[in-house]
């Protein structure tokens, strides 16, 4: 089994409204990065700059963020394979935006197609994707930062630096979560978990030609569509549709 992946994740730093149609909201400032390192054991939680009143600043510029777009890149480029769970439906279309630039987007969009989106796999598999927090129960792991959800950490981070470095301990334990849901299905080649309805699921990934690591993007698009009459799919353009599209702003 490879270790050498890295698992990444980042928050906004503005609240969202509860709708699927967030794109048109884009684009969206970025509090922090998570990246958890396999290979070296390490994880970090990423910002800007510190004010004089101490608090972090509100948002990555765009040279930040395009400081974080190449810090992804070498290490891909280092062999290390990167991993996320929905970065390509959320995480990787925010930094694109947060770059500014087609230059940057086509770069962020090179990085979305190599990667390994855990969750869009399942998608193009299953027709469907459960949350962070269920594959990590699934895996025995705990998963989100207790007491925190991704609704508190734009409302924490407007706060003080202690809410602040709450916001950055909840970003680097998404990280975290990801990079184990990641390397429990590298070990036991499955995840199984109980949905709501009290009904046992199994997912049973494909693997490609490499099997020390979980397909690409640019993998998954290439499967077929799954058979799936008893429900209505997620269509997979709702995650995908930005790599083919111009506007990042269209709702997917």
């Amino acid at each position: 089994m490879s270790t050498n992946f890295v698992a990444f994740d980042l928050e906004v730093a503005d609240e969202l409204p509860d709708t699927e149609d967030w794109h048109r909201l884009l684009p969206l400032p970025i509090s922090c990065v998570g990246i958890a390192n396999r290979q070296t054991d390490t994880i970090v939680a990423l910002h800007g700059q510190e004010a004089d009143d101490g608090r972090l600043a509100h948002q990555l510029t765009p040279e930040q963020a395009r400081s974080i777009v190449i810090y992804l890149e070498n290490l891909a480029r280092d062999g290390a394979t990167l991993v996320s769970w929905n970065g390509l439906g959320f995480d990787l279309i925010v930094l694109a935006e947060a770059c500014e630039g087609a230059y940057w987007t086509d770069r962020c969009r090179a990085l979305a197609l190599d990667h390994c989106d855990m969750a869009f796999q399942m998608l193009c598999e299953r027709g469907f994707m459960i949350s962070l927090q269920t594959a990590a129960e699934a895996c025995g792991l705990p998963g989100k930062l207790e007491g925190v959800s991704g609704k508190d950490a734009p409302r924490l981070w407007a706060g003080s630096r202690a809410e602040q470095e709450r916001v950055l301990d909840y970003v680097a334990q998404d990280a975290r979560t990801t990079g184990g849901i990641y390397e429990h299905l590298l070990e036991e080649g499955h995840l199984v978990w109980t949905s709501k309805q009290g009904r046992k699921n199994v997912w049973l990934p494909v693997w490609g030609e490499r099997l020390d690591r979980m397909l690409t993007v640019r993998e998954a698009l290439a499967l077929p569509e799954p058979e799936v009459s008893w429900m209505e799919p997620w269509p997979r353009e709702r995650f995908s549709g930005w790599l083919q599209r111009g506007d990042l702003h269209a709702a997917a």
